[in-house]
């Protein structure tokens, strides 16, 4: 996943965990750090900043026959000088 227009320079990733109980997984940094590897590094011309927001809802991991599985639930908005773009 690569995010083409979305520059790593100029752009802000907020992750927040509203999972219910409380844990003390890396997973809020597991997935700030995908989005971070996603985001382009091309330098750009324009001056915007962005804002990528990230509630991470719930999680579960599982194990089927050979392989463990993730599932996530999230929300994410993404601003563009604080005006929302797409959520």
């Amino acid at each position: 996943m690569v995010f083409e227009n979305l520059p790593l320079d100029k752009t802000i990733i907020l992750i927040n965990d509203y999972r219910l109980p409380k844990t003390d997984d890396d997973i809020a940094l597991c997935v700030k750090e995908q989005l971070t590897q996603a985001l382009s590094k091309k330098d750009t011309l324009n001056n915007n900043t962005y804002t990528l927001t990230v509630d991470i809802i719930a999680y579960k991991s599982f194990f089927t026959r050979v392989e463990w599985n993730a599932e996530f639930v999230l929300t994410a908005i993404l601003k563009e000088n604080n005006t929302t773009v797409g959520s």
